[in-house]
């Protein structure tokens, strides 16, 4: 009501100024241009879900060789990395660092399930020791994982005119999130084929963490099936870590979750919801085994960002005297390959750092941050956990608490 009377006001005091007739006619017209103007300019964009689901398809159905500029914002300093990627529908990549000079050549081969590490180049044998610092062998990878229902029913979504990208015109998704404390993206997408050609990631409170942008791209069919072959022998040493195990046990395309048939794959109890506090929802369950420790890993999304519940039988009682099952410390390189401590709890390694203590719920937990990452490890019940997302603290604090209820 106010802000009608308002408007109200506003508009008299507008004819007020304007006396003639002529003079008002204008004024109408010039208004009415200036509300038309966006409808007409927004008429011929696409809808946000057409758009997602084109961009999911041409992710994994396009094949190209592109030069790649990723961005890192560390807690010490920001981190720029030039690739050059290769891609061939629908399973292989080759990712090849140019720069920094001192890991040039390094990167990684994935043809399929295989993954293999790239030799450095040969004239610069201390190279050896330096590995991509980042997690996933393409960093659009992630864009595959997002379930379109989710993110709109968590995010609203504008799509505008992006400009032009590696010399291509694009839409720009903004992407921001309907609870705070959240995340949020903008992706420009190529007009014609669809791809995602930059990403920013911002963080909950609007700080660029990363940013990852072709600066070149060039869509082709006939890639050399040689420049996936995985290489051997290079990296067969001894300090080279063995391959995680891991096995599928469910995900959101198989439909319906049996419960008995993972608690007895798992050999205890695990405790499954399908909704996690924030719109959170079940995305996929893996068997994975760290060292001796066998886990349950769970991942939820909200449909663009991700959180990992790892799950894993554990006696509190005998923990000082159980044989080591836990993974490997992150201690200097000899130990390290000595095994890790005795009594060291299962799941994802445990940093040296010493944890933030917090009870919640009545249950004590340990509470580590790792960039933007909070990791939150707990024991209740015979099972221990470990939850990590990109969340703010707050909000990984309600997460705990939809669990441990």
């Amino acid at each position: 009501m106010a802000i009608n009377l308002i408007l109200i006001c506003f508009w008299r005091l507008i004819m007020a100024l304007f006396k003639t007739s002529l003079q008002k006619s204008l004024l109408i017209f010039l208004l009415a241009i200036l509300l038309w103007m966006p409808l007409k300019l927004n008429a011929g964009m696409p809808k946000a879900q057409s758009l997602l689901q084109d961009m999911l398809l041409a992710t994994k159905q396009l094949s190209y060789e592109g030069r790649v500029t990723i961005m890192v914002q560390t807690p010490m300093r920001n981190m720029v990395f030039e690739l050059m990627i290769t891609r061939k529908a629908p399973d292989k990549r080759r990712v090849e660092i140019i720069s920094p000079i001192e890991m040039a050549g390094s990167g990684v081969i994935v043809n399929g399930k295989e993954i293999s590490p790239l030799p450095p180049n040969k004239d610069r044998k201390e190279q050896g020791k330096f590995m991509p610092p980042f997690s996933q062998p393409d960093q659009m990878d992630e864009l595959q994982n997002y379930n379109v229902q989710q993110l709109l029913k968590n995010y609203k979504i504008r799509v505008l005119e992006g400009g032009f990208v590696a010399g291509r015109d694009t839409y720009l998704l903004e992407i921001e999130p309907k609870i705070t404390d959240r995340p949020s993206r903008k992706i420009w997408i190529d007009k014609e084929k669809k791809i995602a050609l930059k990403v920013e990631q911002y963080n909950a409170q609007k700080v660029l963490q990363r940013l990852v942008t072709f600066s070149r791209i060039a869509f082709m069919t006939d890639i050399d099936d040689e420049i996936f072959r995985i290489q051997r022998g290079f990296f067969d040493m001894k300090w080279r870590p063995k391959p995680t195990e891991r096995e599928e046990l469910w995900d959101q395309l198989q439909g319906e979750l049996d419960v008995k048939k993972i608690n007895e794959k798992a050999k205890f109890k695990v405790r499954i919801l399908n909704n996690l506090s924030g719109g959170l929802a079940l995305q996929s369950i893996t068997m994975v085994k760290f060292d001796k420790g066998q886990n349950v890993h769970l991942i939820y999304t909200d449909g663009l960002t991700f959180v990992s519940l790892f799950q894993s039988p554990f006696d509190e009682t005998k923990r000082e005297r159980r044989p080591p099952e836990g993974p490997p410390s992150r201690e200097p390189f000899k130990e390290r390959h000595e095994g890790p401590p005795p009594g060291s709890p299962p799941g994802p390694p445990m940093q040296p750092d010493k944890p933030e203590k917090m009870k919640i719920s009545g249950v004590n937990c340990d509470v580590l941050q790792r960039g933007p990452a909070f990791i939150f490890r707990w024991y209740k019940e015979g099972v221990y956990f470990t939850l990590i997302g990109d969340y703010t603290k707050k909000e990984m604090v309600k997460i705990v608490e939809s669990i441990i209820k």
